[in-house]
C-alpha cells in the first residue's frame, strides 16, 4: 500500500493546485494509494500545541488569516468524520471558495459547500466546534513533526512494501508525474517479489 500525505498550507494558491494535481495522479498512476491532505499551521503554534503549552480556541469565525487557517482546518477534521471522500472535495471546494473566487469565510459558505459536498449539514455545523476536531489537528501536527525533515509544504510518499518515506519539495506537474510513476514502478515490482516469495515457499 502506497500512502501519500500532502502537507499543505491550506491559503495557498500553490498549494491548491498541487492538491487537484494529486487528485487526479494519484487515481491516474496507483491502482492502491491512500491520498490524505495534512494541512499545516503556524509552526511556532504548532510547537506550542504539541507541547501542551497552548490551547486552541474553537472561535466559530475567523478574524485574521492566521485563525482562518486554524478554522479552515478545522472545518476539514469535521467533514472527514464522514471520511475522506467527502473530506477532499469539501477543503478544495472551500480552498477554491476563498483563494480563487475571493469569497469571505462564513457560516452560509461553509453550509453551501457542505451541503454541495452531500455531508449532514447539522452533523457538520456540530463537529466543527468539537473538541474531537481539535484533537485531530493536533494529531495532524505530531505526524508533520514525524515525518518532515523540515516543518514546510511537502508531499511524503510512504510505501509499506520497502517501509521508505520519500519527501518531495518540488510539486511541478512533470515532477510529480514522474516520481509518482517511478515509485508505481517500484511498488508493482516490490508486489510481485512477495507474492513470488509466497509461492516459492515450501512446508515440511
Amino acid at each position: 500500500m502506497i500512502d501519500i500525505y500532502h502537507f499543505t498550507n491550506p491559503l495557498s494558491e500553490n498549494c491548491l493546485a498541487t492538491e487537484e494535481c494529486l487528485e487526479k495522479l494519484t487515481h491516474t498512476v496507483f491502482q492502491k494509494a491512500r491520498l490524505r491532505f495534512i494541512p499545516l499551521i503556524n509552526e511556532q503554534v504548532s510547537a506550542k500545541l504539541i507541547q501542551g503549552e497552548q490551547s486552541l480556541p474553537l472561535m466559530d469565525i475567523p478574524y485574521d488569516r492566521e485563525s482562518l487557517i486554524c478554522r479552515v482546518i478545522l472545518d476539514f477534521k469535521a467533514a472527514q468524520i464522514e471520511g475522506n471522500k467527502k473530506a477532499r472535495p469539501f477543503l478544495l471546494a472551500l480552498q477554491t471558495a476563498l483563494i480563487n473566487k475571493k469569497q469571505v469565510y462564513s457560516h452560509s459558505l461553509i453550509t453551501a459547500i457542505a451541503t454541495q459536498i452531500g455531508l449532514n449539514p447539522d452533523d457538520f455545523l456540530k463537529n466543527r466546534m468539537s473538541q474531537e476536531v481539535v484533537h485531530a489537528l493536533i494529531t495532524d501536527q505530531k505526524l508533520a513533526w514525524r515525518l518532515l525533515k523540515k516543518y514546510q509544504v511537502t508531499i511524503a510518499i510512504d510505501d509499506s512494501n520497502t517501509l521508505e518515506t520519500n519527501l518531495l519539495t518540488n510539486f511541478s506537474k512533470e515532477s510529480l508525474t514522474t516520481h509518482f510513476t517511478h515509485s508505481r514502478q517500484q511498488f508493482v515490482v516490490n508486489t510481485k517479489d512477495l507474492v513470488s516469495s509466497e509461492n516459492t515457499k515450501t512446508f515440511a
